[in-house]
């Protein structure tokens, strides 16, 4: 180790840097949207197409796809992956074609593991994983684009870009909506449950769904301002106390 002498004490780094990157030098391209391990490969997908690196080998493009690669999740035996060639099934046995369906986003099923739910544009359709290989079926359509979905056990809750929250039973039929009160140049990024509840994610910070009121409400609990008063994209909840 080195050790470093700062105007506010010491620095320990780090002689060896554990952390190993691939980048256009060494033929990865692309923004990544997708990675997974299977029997130590690893699959990562992008804008380009998937590669794949084994253990003791270098990353490499793989011939099996090509295309584009919107999103991926997590199945049973692997991951499914949704590309603008349609959706792959990544397993065991490697990486095979099971639909022409594209969908820029992939969610699953918190309650039935062989359930997913794919989202084109303005139409969500319900995906179902079997011996037989990959069902569709569309079970909503909108008059708006899709941001974001979350399936719970009751609900789909669906984030529109237009500012507008919808609820929608499993069948597709709708229950409520809401209207978040943002900017007009401003929207609706992520939602999800965290710590049991809906939770919005925005330009604007993260909103709080109230069941009482029906309505969503800028969060407060987090100590740090900026999570509530400036761009939240993202989050996940990572276990009780971790988010």
């Amino acid at each position: 180790n080195l050790w470093a002498a700062t105007d506010n004490g010491i620095a320990k780094l780090l002689v060896k840097n554990p952390v190993t990157t691939w980048g256009e030098p060494t033929g990865y391209a692309g923004a990544t949207l997708f990675i997974g391990t299977i029997r130590n490969k690893t699959y990562v997908g992008s804008t380009e197409g998937l590669f794949t690196k084994a253990s003791g080998e270098e990353l490499k493009s793989s011939d099996l796809l090509t295309a584009r690669v919107y999103d991926g999740t997590e199945t049973r035996n692997g991951y499914i992956i949704s590309t603008e060639d349609g959706l792959y099934i990544i397993d065991n046995e490697g990486v095979s074609k099971r639909s022409d369906n594209a969908y820029y986003l992939l969610t699953g099923n918190e309650i039935k593991e062989d359930l997913f739910y794919g989202v084109s544009r303005k139409e969500i359709d319900r995906i179902r994983l079997s011996n037989r290989g990959i069902q569709t079926e569309p079970i909503i359509t909108m008059d708006v684009d899709v941001s974001d979905l979350y399936v719970g056990e009751q609900d789909i809750w669906v984030a529109g870009w237009d500012n507008t929250v919808y609820r929608y039973s499993h069948s597709g039929v709708e229950k409520e909506r809401y209207s978040i009160p943002l900017s007009e140049s401003m929207s609706l990024r992520k939602i999800g449950l965290l710590d049991g509840r809906i939770r919005l994610g925005t330009l604007e910070g993260l909103y709080l769904f109230d069941s009482a009121d029906a309505r969503f409400y800028p969060d407060t609990l987090f100590n740090d301002p900026d999570i509530y008063t400036k761009d939240l994209s993202n989050f996940i909840q990572c276990s009780d106390d971790e988010i």
